[in-house]
């Protein structure tokens, strides 16, 4: 049921969220992402010239040329989407509103073609919301390794969020169990009365959860939503 221990102390700090997407790190440290399928040096290079290109790709008003086979086949979104007859005039540009940011796709552009990119911890969310929309999977990967390394008890709850809304089944696990762990920090936090419903009786329903007495989930409950979650302890 409920372990009497003394909950974990998290080691350092970093936000997660950036409006649940706003308080990711204000760190600018650079970063590797890797596990890419890196094109020959020739087609890497053609891309840089922007040299035999037959696709041009608007993100946030900046335009970018690039090769249809090399997106489609790092892309599962843009692979359908260049297999269906909208695009079939190859002049026609794609212009992605759901990716945020010029910089972000120029980010996964490279990506796309070298296997690799650089970035930083202030738009790991931004990356991981873009490789989400497109569907590449190797990025996704790589970027949920990234931040399930970055989570603590003062990020845990909008990690989950992060994780639920994108369906990143390890985030999502990490972030439950540092919430476990740390559950009297996270339960009198801000953020957590606005966690969803099957996110709270998860974690008061744990035998994992980490608390002084069952009172204190009895009480984080209460104050969650009239305690609907576990019930009362006896006297």
């Amino acid at each position: 049921m409920v372990a009497t221990r003394k909950r974990a102390r998290p080691a350092g700090s970093c936000s997660l969220d950036e409006s649940t997407l706003a308080s990711l790190n204000t760190s600018r440290a650079p970063l590797e992402l890797t596990g890419g399928h890196a094109q020959p040096a020739r087609m890497v290079q053609y891309f840089r010239e922007a040299k035999l290109t037959d696709v041009t790709i608007i993100v946030d008003g900046k335009s970018y040329a690039a090769h249809r086979n090399v997106l489609a086949a790092a892309s599962d979104y843009l692979d359908k989407l260049f297999a269906g007859p909208k695009w079939a005039d190859q002049e026609q540009p794609v212009k992605l509103s759901q990716v945020p940011g010029a910089h972000t796709f120029a980010n996964i552009l490279e990506y796309i073609y070298t296997g690799s990119c650089m970035t930083n911890e202030s738009d790991l969310i931004s990356m991981l919301e873009a490789a989400h929309y497109l569907q590449i999977e190797p990025l996704l990967r790589s970027l949920q390794e990234l931040v399930a390394r970055r989570v603590d008890a003062s990020n845990c709850l909008e990690a989950w969020k992060v994780a639920d809304t994108y369906t990143l089944e390890k985030l999502s696990a990490t972030a439950m169990q540092m919430a476990l762990r740390s559950f009297e920090q996270v339960s009198t936090s801000a953020g957590f009365s606005g966690m969803p419903l099957p996110f709270v009786r998860q974690l008061v329903s744990d035998d994992k959860l980490i608390a002084q007495e069952e009172q204190r989930v009895f009480e984080a409950a209460e104050r969650w939503g009239g305690g609907c979650c576990v019930r009362q302890p006896t006297q």
